[in-house]
Formats: C-alpha cells, structure tokens, sequence
C-alpha cells in the first residue's frame, strides 16, 4: 500500500496517568466517553475499582486474570491477547470500542508476575515451591512479555490510556530523585518511551484536581508534539479527557493555515 499523508492520519491519544491512590486516575480515564471520537471506552479492570465511573452510560469493562467464579485463571497477558484480537478484528461486543483503558498498569505488573511464579510451582518438573519467592529470571520474562503488550495496544487503532501508581526513586543518600509511574525500572522506562502522554494527577491544596503535563522539579512527565504542548500549557485544573482531546485535534490548526 502507498505511504500516507501524516497530517491526515487518524489521531489517537495514547497516555500513561500516573499518581496516588485516590487521586482520580479512573475518573479522568472516564471522561472519554464525554467525545464522539472516544466512546465508547473499554475497561481493562484489573484492580477492582471501577465504582467511580459506574455511573456513566455506555461504559464497558472486563476483568483478565480470572475466571468466571472470578478464581484467579494464571492467564493475565493470554486474556489481554483475547481482548486485543477481539478489537482488532472487530468481533460482537467489540466493534463500537474506540478507546481502551488498562487499569491500572501497576497492578497488571504484580499479576503477571503471580502468574509467571504460579506457571513454575504447578509445574511438576520445576522445583520451585515457593509462590511468594522470586526469580531475577521471573522479571526478565515479565518485562519482555508487557513491552510487547504495551506495544500491541499503542499500535493499534484506538485510543490507548494506561493508569499507573506512583514511586519514589531516591540516591544512596535518600535524596529524592524523581517521581515517576510505579513499574520496575526496565518496563516503566519502557512503556514511558511508547505513550505520547505520560501525566501527573494530583490534587491542590484547595482540593482541585490537577495534571502536571510538562517536566517540572522531579517528576517524569512529558507531552509530544510542540502545538500541542503550548496549547495544554504546563498544567491543566480539573482535566477533562474529552476537551484534552478536542484541543489535541485542533492544536496547530491556526499555524498550519498561516
């Protein structure tokens, strides 16, 4: 097929929001099916908590890791896989999903690595025997397997948001060093480089929700595209998915005209 045009190629927004418990993570990720071009929104329920946008029409959710009797399955990344296939060739249930949200990322890292222990204590060859021991080779699987999950959901034709707790890096010294989006090192670096929009929500001190969008002291926080950039600003009070999304569309329009 011939190469196409950039600027008239589908826009979706691929984001990583980041912050503490209780900060709204959920409720942003919600705000999607606010826009035409963004519902209806499919999520990834892996923590359990998705009372804060039940009461939103249209709303669609599935659990991994599970089975049924919701008895943990072992099979976090191969129902991941399903659900992706499913979207991708548009099966029943599937076809009006337009974004897709895996909440949270951090909590989907901890299962997949249950899973990977559980696959060598059920083995009856393996030696292991400890559910709670693991393995630097357990990790080296992990990440390997969730860079290619990760990777799968950003290619695709969707909009792709990620949720993710916070941690602290410090030095040897205990001084601070950044605050970044609670993964191991090698898969947060990882899954920072694929999204567009890696943001930090938290709230003020009159309890506003806020979302850092630009670098600022240790955070590890990003937004491409320059129009786009100047357009968000470095912060934005109370965010609304769907308006980020009309200003991601329009951003750059008036200088593309000049």
């Amino acid at each position: 097929m011939p190469p196409i045009k950039l600027s008239s190629s589908p826009r979706y927004i691929n984001a990583l929001f980041f912050a503490k418990p209780g900060a709204g993570k959920t409720t942003l990720a919600g705000t999607a099916q606010g826009h035409p071009k963004m519902k209806h929104i499919l999520f990834i329920d892996i923590e359990g908590g998705l009372s804060s946008v039940d009461h939103i029409d249209g709303i669609l959710y599935e659990r991994v890791g599970k089975d049924a009797s919701g008895k943990p399955n072992h099979k976090t990344c191969e129902d991941l896989e399903r659900i992706f296939w499913s979207l991708v060739n548009k099966e029943e249930g599937y076809k009006e999903i337009q974004t897709v949200v895996i909440d949270s990322g951090t909590e989907l890292q901890g299962m997949d690595l249950q899973d990977i222990v559980m696959s060598h204590v059920n083995d009856p060859k393996s030696r292991r025997d400890n559910p709670d021991l693991l393995e630097q080779r357990d990790y080296m699987v992990n990440t390997s397997r969730l860079k290619r999950i990760f990777r799968m959901f950003r290619d695709a034709d969707f909009h792709f948001i990620v949720t993710a707790l916070t941690r602290q890096i410090e030095d040897d010294n205990g001084v601070l060093q950044e605050i970044a989006p609670s993964f191991t090192q090698k898969l947060g670096e990882a899954v920072m480089g694929y999204m567009d929009f890696v943001w930090f929500l938290y709230a003020d001190k009159d309890g506003n929700r806020k979302l850092l969008t630009q670098p600022k002291g240790p955070y590890r926080v990003k937004t491409r595209g320059k129009d786009f950039a100047e357009a968000i600003g470095k912060s934005v009070v109370n965010p609304n998915l769907a308006e980020l999304y009309e200003l991601y569309l329009n951003a750059g329009k008036n200088n593309k005209k000049k």
